[in-house]
Parts: C-alpha cells; structure tokens; sequence
C-alpha cells in the first residue's frame, strides 16, 4: 500500500471519527451559535469527503485498468464531488459570518438597550 493510500485511509478514519463526535455531540439540545441548518451542512460535508476519499481509493485499486472515457467519467465525477464540497463549504462560513454578525451587534448593543432612544440612563 503506497503512502497516499495510508493517507487516504487516515483521513478517512479522521473524518468518521469526526462526524461521529459531531453527532453525538449535538444530541444533548442546548444554546449554541451553531444553527441546526449548520449542523446538517457539516454532516453533508463530512459525508461528502467520506464519499469522495471512497472513490478515491476505488479508484485507484479498481479504474486503472478499465476503457479510458469510464476512467474520464469516474475521475471527472470524483471532481464534481470536490466541486460540491466546496460549493457546500462556503454556505456553512457564510452560515458563520451572519451568525458572529448577529451575536456582535447583540454584544454592541447590550440588554440594556431596549428603548432604541440612544439616551444614556444616569
């Protein structure tokens, strides 16, 4: 087994081990930042990388020796998965980004602040 497919399989166990601990982590229900949409957008990430490191090693046991246009289609597939990793990725920081937005404005503004007069209680 060359050094890539030890690596493949350790990122592998890596991810699993890391859904794992996601999942049963969120089951105890309790306030986080982490919305549930963004709990369901990591578990798709993890399910993806897990789906494309599978392929990955596939495809270097079994594709090598196929027809040239099934290697063509399963690594372009195998792409297309990176594609949507990353596609799926950027909707979880953008997921981050409202959500650090919304808790600093509610930092800004404080309980105090209710009124929305500006003015200063003395």
């Amino acid at each position: 087994m060359s050094a890539l497919r030890i690596l493949l399989v350790l990122a592998f166990a890596a991810i699993l081990a890391a859904l794992v601990t996601e999942v049963v982590r969120r089951r105890n229900p309790r306030r986080s930042l982490v919305g549930q949409q963004q709990i369901k957008l990591r578990v798709l990430i993890a399910v993806l990388f897990l789906m494309l490191i599978g392929m990955i090693l596939a495809g270097t046991y079994f594709i090598a020796d196929m027809d040239p246009l099934v290697q063509i289609l399963y690594w372009s597939l195998c792409l297309f998965l990176a594609f949507l990793i990353m596609i799926v990725a950027i909707l979880d920081v953008r997921g981050v980004l409202i959500n650090y937005v919304v808790e600093r404005r509610n930092n800004l503004l404080g309980p105090h602040n209710h009124s929305g007069s500006g003015q200063r209680d003395d």
